[in-house]
């Protein structure tokens, strides 16, 4: 019995598999002739393999395949070929040869979709070059999910194959994300501060009522041959941290001397006392670029007889943070003022891939001199083997802001993008760095970013057109996200009885954290030989901000307080710098009486309300601090109503503190209580505000 033409033909190819003759596709029997791996059809089989002839060029293979195509758009093997070619001379010269990998890829897996594993690669290869992340991401899955129970349609390196995908693979995600959800961005010109010149390095003070910034201009005096670049350093100021910017002045002596030629960005402590900033100076034929302190002192201005303030003279930090061989710049002081934060090039610096040493962040530490010790490296989870630049640490004392250069290292969308990073209050360690986003990342070199005490306004300087000149200063409203925690900056004078001022005393935080526990922390603070006292107060994160009690503690002095409540800052019903009147330290003496305040009840009762708990939870705390005090806790009401239903509703809620204290753990044996009704009044009650002083609970020294 004779064989059919198509039955010798397959004879033929499964000969030739067996033989090891050429790379063979196994098909199932239901497979059409479209997917056999050599074209059945006499001349489309002739084109192909005359194609295949390796002395033939790129031009004359394609074209041999496209004629064979032409007669048979379904050949499968046909389209493998053409698509490999162009594929390779994509991989070479790009352009238009991976369109025409694309198209002969796709009509390959139309028609055949289990020819070859390669072609899912290849696709997503191609997509990936393209930056198209959704396509590559396709390609690449299904390449992962491709049969692999034929190794003939796997490659010769699938196994590194499958690892450069799943490598891949969290790039293109990452991509997917960043340019599929951009985050909102709407910049806005700082128009009182930004002018025809340039203006760059902004820095905002922490009470965001100083913005200081770097103005550059091309200058050419009387007389002067050569036009020549000036660089100067310029501060703005306004009333309050909501108030338009004024237009700025060049700052005067120490600063703007000829002795240096550029700085390198400023930072200034919680109280506007003390200011680091990078200053340079024209060395031979090198800028050395070095950190430096200046402070804000007080002098007797002997022209106006009066008493003025003036910045000291700059003094370098030494060799602790500036290196001899190195430069140092942009730093950014903690609120505390105790940690120095800075970029630096130096000869400990992580290496890129070529072996040279880049640019990182360090930081330096205060001793208890007041010198600062030896500059640490930030460490690999902030700096990499890139280039990271300008910090910026806000006050909240724990979310670090910076550029760094894009890459594999570290991804965004290009040149030096923006990144913001985490503390763990617990254990200090960073969190990964986090990119802040597209559009505010772009595909050109960012520059920085400060943030404004509530950490709702975010500054930075940009070359971007619609500005005043070659760089302006904007702002806009940093993303949710990215905001740092929510901040208040607690502003007052400290007076004695006598209304001296007091000048040593600690400044505590005291807040219930997400167990319900109360924790009590010293808290950033800055106190002046003028008995000004600046503190930050961190109120937590804006979705669930708390309260917190600013306890100014002084050894045998009575306890004295203030309430910040959290959603009052974040609902924008009180300023975050809050400024109070001139609290009292008093001395404690024996038989005297000291008024808790805050401490509120429901009308006509003796439940504690408000923020009450937390109030005397930091006087349990300073009692429990302060073991030899025993006191006498009294109640005391205004006129309104009985006076025998004022006398028995103080006693109650006196008791009330009294039962309180106890379950904190001060004994019962150092407290006593007694209710006074409106028999003691503080002052007359002949006013709603008077009768409200009145309505007060004291607490009375027995013995200390």
């Amino acid at each position: 019995m004779r064989m059919t033409r198509i039955a010798f033909l397959l004879a033929l190819v499964h000969l030739l598999c067996a033989m090891k003759l050429g790379v063979c596709q196994s098909n199932d029997d239901s497979e059409d002739e479209a997917c056999l791996a050599v074209p059945l059809h006499k001349k489309v089989n002739k084109l192909y393999q005359n194609a295949k002839d390796r002395g033939k060029s790129y031009k004359e293979q394609t074209k041999l395949l496209r004629d064979a195509l032409e007669i048979d758009d379904q050949c499968g093997a046909c389209l493998w070929e053409i698509a490999k070619k162009n594929f390779l001379k994509a991989k070479i010269q790009g352009g238009e040869y991976f369109d025409h990998a694309i198209k002969y890829y796709t009509r390959l897996i139309d028609v055949c979709p289990n020819w070859h594993a390669d072609m899912y690669y290849n696709l997503g290869i191609v997509y990936y070059n393209k930056t198209n992340d959704e396509l590559a991401k396709k390609y690449f899955e299904l390449f992962l999910e491709f049969p692999t129970d034929d190794e003939k349609k796997l490659g010769r390196n699938y196994a590194q194959q499958i690892e450069d995908v799943e490598a891949v693979l969290p790039e293109i995600d990452f991509y997917l994300n960043f340019y599929g959800n951009p985050v909102p961005f709407d910049p806005k010109l700082v128009a009182t501060v930004s002018t025809e010149k340039e203006e760059f390095l902004p820095m905002i003070s922490p009470d965001n009522e100083l913005l200081m910034f770097t103005r550059r201009y091309e200058f050419k005096g009387k007389g002067e041959l050569i036009t020549r670049t000036v660089e100067e350093l310029t501060m703005s100021d306004r009333t309050s941290c909501k108030s338009p910017w004024g237009e700025g002045k060049v700052m005067p002596d120490p600063f703007n001397t000829i002795q240096y030629s550029k700085y390198g960005g400023v930072s200034i402590s919680i109280d506007n006392h003390e200011m680091y900033l990078c200053a340079c100076q024209q060395q031979g034929h090198i800028l050395n670029c070095d950190l430096f302190v200046t402070h804000y002192e007080e002098f007797y201005d002997s022209i106006n007889k009066t008493h003025a303030y003036q910045w000291s003279d700059l003094k370098n930090l030494g060799p602790n943070v500036n290196g001899q061989q190195s430069w140092e710049a942009q730093p950014s002081i903690s609120a505390d003022g105790n940690t120095l934060y800075f970029a630096s090039a130096r000869g400990d610096c992580y290496q890129n891939s070529r072996g040279q040493y880049t640019m990182d962040l360090y930081y330096s530490e205060r001793q208890e001199d007041g010198t600062w010790g030896l500059a640490k490296n930030m460490g690999p989870v902030i700096n990499s083997s890139g280039h990271e630049k300008a910090p910026f640490m806000h006050s909240d004392s724990r979310t670090l802001y910076y550029v760094a250069t894009t890459g594999k290292h570290r991804l965004g969308a290009g040149g030096y993008d923006i990144y913001y990073t985490r503390q763990d209050e617990a254990t200090g360690e960073w969190s990964t760095p986090k990119n802040i986003g597209y559009p505010i990342n772009s595909d050109g070199d960012e520059e920085g970013l400060i943030v404004s005490l509530d950490g709702k306004d975010a500054y930075f300087s940009s070359s971007r057109s619609g500005g005043k000149g070659l760089r302006d200063i904007y702002s806009f409203d940093l993303p949710e996200e990215a905001r740092p925690d929510v901040v208040a900056l607690f502003k007052t004078d400290l007076k004695d009885a006598d209304g001296n001022a007091v000048t040593e005393a600690e400044v505590e935080l005291t807040y219930n954290d997400d167990n319900g526990e109360t924790v009590t922390v010293k808290a950033p603070s800055k106190i002046d030989d003028k008995g000004k006292v600046v503190a930050v107060v961190n109120l937590g994160k804006s979705d669930q901000p708390k309260d917190v009690l600013v306890n100014i503690k002084k050894e045998g002095h009575a306890f004295s307080s203030k309430i910040i409540k959290g959603a009052e800052v974040v609902e924008n019903k009180i300023d975050p710098v809050i400024k109070m009147e001139p609290v009292e330290l008093s001395e404690l003496k024996l038989g005297d009486s000291y008024t808790i305040k805050e401490i509120l009840y429901k009308s006509n009762s003796s439940e504690l309300i408000g923020g009450s708990q937390l109030v005397l939870d930091g006087f349990a705390s300073y009692l429990l601090e302060n073991g030899t005090i025993s006191i006498e806790i009294e109640g005391h009401t205004d006129d309104i109503g009985n006076d025998e239903n004022n006398l028995a509703l103080s006693k109650d809620r006196a008791f009330t503190v009294f039962e309180y204290l106890t379950s904190k753990g001060v004994k019962a044996s150092r407290l006593s209580f007694k209710g006074y009704g409106e028999s003691r009044p503080k002052v007359p009650n002949n006013s709603s505000a008077n009768r409200a002083k009145n309505r007060r609970t004291d607490f009375k020294i027995v013995s200390y």
